[in-house]
């Protein structure tokens, strides 16, 4: 009995010694730049026993290996796979460097995982991988269209969320604004897609920021990408290129765009009331409309602690509208009809120009400057005519605005173990000045603003509990008309992520952040052109405070990926209309900081992946606002699929566009929708066909206001936008390079190290 005891209690003993060791180490490519969304796979006997993923510093961590014999391979797309036998006896960590692939053995190479299906959550954000069919996109703007949560119009080349809101695009962390043509899909590593991002960039209004991490080449190479789209008859179209040249040591790029809609031909409805006037207008207009956009910027790897980046970019837009109809104008004393000609004119040109320069101390500490300057001029001219029997009223509107802002941005970051730390500091000068020389008196407005802000960003990536807080200081000098007047507000943001594992995250988050009255809401003088309104501006306007909490969770399994969304939010010292009649019964309009709003929303978006025949989403959203006085709520959708067949593809998208609310205005736009046949003939030419607006009617856009007892209406049909068709081309060139040929590594290779616990 004893000797039968004794055996027991031996043997439970030795089941603890059978231990289970951890194998961690990191993905580089041979610039020793990590490599995110690397697969690390550990086979035995024919049987997989671990695989994991690359983080974005290319780390890695498989647990649970037993003593024994492992098959490894190391794969990443666009690079030679590495495959090594090792037997593991204790707790290692392995090292590789992955080599590139030559773009004509990529052809060969069979995907047999959908990365577009793996997610890594963080606190601020999720980062996506793009699928071997993204990667062989044409252009940047055709790879991104796959990423969840984004928006991408392929036509106009814009980026946005998937429920509208604006977004700040950066590559590898620097800003490029939508110069992206000359980016290459086959180089991004990863898209981080940040809807909680940290204070840092609170203090510019971003609350959406998308970062392109893409790989440096180590080589010479050349890329060309053009796109050319145009309506059969040629008063509607687009084209667009990007040049780019470079090493593993610099590269200089150049993109450009052009757009164009003439003899855009709409019917305009307008109604006015006042407390003893009405006012009806119906008027035919065409109008024609450009914008240019040129690009030129590179950079430069000085050393390995020094890199520099710089662009200088040139943008335009160009329009002008005439409209001509018949008015009725009538009140206590009589009632006439009128002639009505309107005309408008305006240019606007931007010019901006931005250097970033990054040290690294060591592989832990850096120190990011950067400077930017912008030049922003605009030209309007508005000029309107009514002219009936014992009726008339000219009003010719011109105003001249220069705008100067320049910015100095100093960020310190230190990583650790499990977490960074960000300090930054942003100063920024801002001075408007505005001509009116139109007005019996000229009018100048001037406006200069001053503001430094402070903030600190702490991130802790734990497992699966990771975490981000941020604390930001606004410091305002205003003067206004030689009124000076400062203000300071607190900008933070706070968010907890639980990881579920490589294929999403649950997500909480609460922020705080204020957004500054424009330049237009602060101008006192008149800038309409109306015979019963008068529109001006507060110069006393400060700025209106959001605060926001919500949860979020973002899943994928299999091919299908999920993410819904609760936000509430709200907004303190709103900026609102308020407004007086004058002794001629004029309706003057002004703004003060006098409203609330409270929202609720609630949005949910879906993702269903049909392997290599594309993919199709849907993405929905119901809104809730309350002001003082009243509640508005909506609800809007949105279908997005990409099909493919072999060199064919049909993307597309049907979907309402969420109308806007004040307290007193509402604007509402038509439905939108957009369908594209694209035809890749070779590796380097692709041909499309597109039609806009074939469904939901003409495209239409409306606004009502209602203020007091003023209430205003207007709106615009525009016929020549129903089935619009669309034919175009892309283009892509890219220099050939020397293949290497792929070979199995042992451990005296050079891309290989081991290093023992």
């Amino acid at each position: 009995m004893r000797k039968i005891d004794l055996f027991i209690i031996l043997s439970l003993l030795f089941i603890p010694l059978q231990a289970q060791y951890r194998i961690t180490g990191k993905v580089t490519d041979e610039n020793k730049e990590p490599i995110p969304g690397a697969s690390v796979v550990f086979v035995q006997n024919d049987s997989l026993r671990g695989m994991t993923l690359t983080d974005n510093d290319g780390k890695w961590t498989v647990d649970e290996l037993w003593k024994g014999e492992y098959q490894m391979t190391i794969s990443f797309i666009g690079y030679t796979p590495i495959e090594h036998k090792v037997f593991v006896t204790k707790n290692m960590n392995m090292d590789f460097i992955l080599l590139e692939e030559m773009v004509e053995a990529l052809d060969e190479v069979t995907v047999t995982a959908n990365r577009a299906n793996l997610i890594k959550s963080n606190p601020k954000g999720s980062t996506f991988f793009l699928s071997s069919n993204a990667q062989n996109a044409m252009n940047i703007y055709g790879a991104l269209s796959e990423i969840p949560m984004l928006s991408v119009n392929e036509v106009e080349h814009t980026i946005s969320t998937a429920f509208g809101g604006q977004v700040l695009v950066l590559i590898n962390g620097v800003p490029r604004g939508n110069a992206l043509e000359s980016v290459d899909p086959k180089d991004v590593l990863s898209v981080e897609v940040m809807d909680t991002p940290s204070a840092r960039y609170l203090s510019e209004g971003f609350t959406q920021v998308v970062n392109i991490k893409t790989r440096r080449k180590a080589h010479k190479y050349q890329l060309l990408n053009i796109s050319t789209e145009h309506n059969p008859g040629l008063y509607t179209g687009s084209a667009n290129g990007g040049y780019e040249l470079g090493t593993d040591k610099y590269s200089f790029y150049v993109n450009g765009r052009m757009f164009y809609f003439n003899d855009n031909h709409f019917d305009q409805t307008d109604e006015q009331s006042t407390s003893n006037t009405n006012k009806t207008q119906n008027t035919n207009g065409i109008s024609d409309q450009y914008s240019y956009n040129v690009t030129l910027g590179g950079d430069w790897v000085i050393n390995d602690k020094s890199y520099l980046s710089y662009n200088a970019a040139l943008r335009g837009i160009p329009t002008e509208s005439t409209q001509e109809g018949k008015g009725k104008l009538e009140n206590k004393e009589f009632i006439t009809e009128y002639d009505v000609y309107k005309h408008s004119k305006s240019s606007s040109w931007v010019n901006v120009y931005n250097l970033y320069h990054r040290y690294v101390f060591n592989k832990n500490t850096t120190l990011e400057n950067s400077l930017n300057f912008t030049y922003n001029w605009n030209d309007d001219r508005d000029e309107q005519m009514e002219e009936g029997t014992n009726y008339l009223y000219q009003n010719l509107n011109r105003n001249r605005t220069d705008v100067y802002t320049g910015n100095y941005t100093a960020v310190f970051g230190k990583s650790f173990k499990k977490s960074a730390l960000e300090i930054g500091n942003k100063l920024q000068y801002e001075r408007m000045d505005l001509e009116q020389p139109s007005s019996v008196i000229p009018n100048n407005f001037t406006h200069s603003r001053w503001k430094e802000y402070l903030y600190a960003d702490y991130t802790y990536n734990g497992n699966p509990f990771s975490f981000s807080t941020s604390l930001g200081w606004d410091l305002t000098f205003n003067e206004v008309e030689g009124k000076k007047k400062n203000y300071s507000r607190l900008k933070y943001s706070v968010s907890m992520d639980v990881n579920l594992g490589k294929h999403g995250g649950v997500k909480l988050f609460t922020r705080g952040y204020t957004v500054d009255p424009s330049s237009a809401y602060l101008n006192p003088y008149d800038t309409s052109a109306d015979s019963l309104l008068i529109v001006q501006g507060n110069p006393s306007l400060t700025p209106y405070y959001y605060k926001e909490v919500g949860l979020s969770a973002g899943y994928s399994f299999g091919n299908i990926y999920i993410w819904p969304q609760l936000v509430y939010s709200h907004c303190s010292d709103m900026i609102t209309a308020m407004g007086y009649y004058t002794d001629d019964n004029i309706y003057v309009s002004t703004y003060g900081n006098t409203d609330k709003e409270e929202q609720l929303s609630a949005r949910a978006f879906i993702r269903y992946s049909l392997g290599k025949w594309g993919e199709i989403s849907y993405t929905a959203s119901y809104n809730r606002h309350f002001f003082y006085t009243e509640v508005k709520d909506w609800f809007d959708h949105r279908v997005n699929w990409n099909f493919r067949y072999k060199n064919v593809s049909l993307k597309g998208h049907i979907g309402t566009v969420s109308p806007s609310y004040t307290a007193i205005k509402k604007v509402e736009r038509s439905i939108e929708s957009l369908a594209t046949l694209n035809w890749s003939v070779s590796k380097q030419l692709s041909l499309r066909a597109s039609v806009r607006y074939f469904i939901g009617g003409p495209k239409t856009f409306e606004q009502q206001t209602r203020q007091n007892d003023y209430y205003s209406y207007y709106r615009q049909e525009f016929d020549g936008r129903n089935y619009l068709a669309m034919i175009g081309l892309t283009y892509r060139w890219q220099n050939k390079m020397k293949a290497r040929k792929t070979k199995k590594l042992d451990v005296n290779d050079e891309r290989f190290n081991l290093l023992t616990e």
